[in-house]
């Protein structure tokens, strides 16, 4: 205890360290809201929800957390970093593990230096025995440590997916040995900040958390807290909720992305012609935005027809994504989301074409979409996988579709849900072409 003490005497850390701790650990400074929400932490508390579009940072959240534990060491000393899709697991993987790596190079620094960052490392290593950061992966397909952390105390992140955190919070562990079931269910159980990433998605987790979340934890150490992280808190039902501030409208870079433009077509395309729909708008959004398309089907056969046909006409510039690909696949292709874009800006993919997987959170610059007509949670977050870096003058997404669909032809979504998409759209003149920016989109969804 006066080892953490000293160092936490001799490394002195306040919230105006912030911005420089986040340049140093990123590369970039924070954005306004970024900001915002330490403040809020600190003074009031995790919101129940933090509400910001897609591509506006959301998974950085990771690195707020970081710093109030260094701040202040009764704060959770566990982030569980919950997504539902393997894939965006790994590209928040790469996330944490850069920050960790930042983490390690501070720490190694002559003794005289004491930028924010060192100042951080330095204390995050005297609550974890000398190690800053333990970043985890647990999802299926790769190997996992046996328990999850070897240190209780260490200041770490857990990447996972539902089923891999919730069995564990539930002394139920898949691939955990019998006499390590109540280990991790003490990681996971106590001393824990969850972030869910698009919990709209996940909501029978997020209420499993909810209903533990006002056990407090061991000798004096906090217990299980959850915050949702979505850019559709309409699904949520619930308050609490933090938002972008006029500040973030103002950003030269974020506000760039809330107001990059995005232009929505509503089309009627009947059941039996929607996968040549599919097809011929994704030919025509190619060669007029001259950059990557994707293409999102809601179902699976229909998503390999469409891939298929682009492959023959693009052989070798065309990729599939669905959740019954074999892990072997997804990896090689989508596992690394950056080298991904560079292949898409330099021209060597030219369609992506999904399912659902692409929806969550990949972190993934189209110029244009040709997508399915879907709930209405699910079509924006398809939205914001289209001129996501605000970076493209030029930006279109077709929505193909019927007035009133069929239950068989629907799924996995309720006709009902359908149809009140296609109204909402057609209601904002989507069939003559509709601006759906970031930011006009969320005016039109509060309106």
């Amino acid at each position: 205890m006066e080892a953490l003490e000293r160092a936490f005497a001799e490394n002195p850390l306040t919230l105006e360290d912030f911005p420089g701790f986040f340049l140093e650990a990123t590369g970039h400074e924070p954005y306004p809201w970024q900001e915002a929400l330490l403040r809020r932490v600190v003074r009031e508390g995790w919101p129940e929800a933090v509400a910001v579009p897609t591509g506006a940072g959301k998974t950085m959240v990771l690195a707020v957390a970081l710093f109030l534990m260094a701040l202040d060491p009764k704060a959770h000393r566990r982030v569980v970093y919950v997504v539902n899709r393997r894939l965006v697991v790994d590209q928040a993987h790469e996330v944490a593990l850069g920050l960790k790596e930042r983490l390690e190079e501070a720490l190694a620094r002559p003794s005289g230096e004491a930028t924010p960052l060192v100042r951080a490392a330095r204390r995050l290593a005297a609550l974890g025995g000398g190690k800053p950061l333990e970043v985890v992966r647990l999802r299926g397909g790769v190997p996992r440590p046996r328990p999850t952390l070897q240190d209780p105390a260490r200041p770490a992140v857990v990447l996972t997916t539902v089923d891999m955190a919730g069995s564990r919070l539930l002394f139920r562990g898949y691939g955990v040995p019998r006499g390590l079931l109540p280990v991790e269910g003490a990681l996971f159980g106590t001393d824990a900040l969850y972030l869910l990433d698009e919990a709209h998605l996940e909501a029978p987790f997020l209420a499993t958390l909810e209903a533990v979340a006002g056990l407090p934890g061991p000798w004096g150490r906090p217990g299980v807290r959850a915050v949702a992280l979505t850019a559709t808190p309409e699904g949520l039902g619930r308050g609490g909720i933090f938002r972008l501030g006029e500040a973030d409208a103002r950003h030269p870079r974020l506000g760039r992305i809330l107001t990059a433009s995005r232009r929505v077509w509503l089309r009627e395309s009947p059941s039996r012609r929607r996968g040549k729909d599919l097809v011929a708008h994704a030919l025509r959004l190619g060669e007029e935005l001259g950059g990557p398309v994707a293409v999102v089907a809601n179902r699976v056969g229909r998503a390999l027809e469409v891939y298929r046909e682009l492959g023959r006409a693009f052989p070798g510039r065309a990729l599939l994504l669905t959740g019954r690909m074999r892990p072997r696949e997804r990896d090689l292709n989508f596992a690394r989301t950056r080298a991904l874009q560079e292949r898409l800006n330099r021209g060597e993919v030219a369609f992506v074409v999904a399912t659902q997987a692409l929806e969550v959170g990949a972190d993934l610059d189209f110029a244009g979409m040709v997508t399915e007509l879907a709930d209405l949670s699910a079509l924006k977050q398809r939205l914001g996988r289209v001129n996501r870096r605000g970076q493209r003058e030029r930006a279109e997404v077709v929505v193909l579709g019927e007035r009133e669909t069929e239950a068989k032809e629907a799924r996995p979504y309720l006709p009902e849900a359908l149809q009140a998409t296609w109204a909402w759209l057609a209601g904002l003149g989507a069939e003559g072409g509709v601006d759906l920016s970031p930011e006009a989109l969320a005016q039109r969804m509060e309106a």
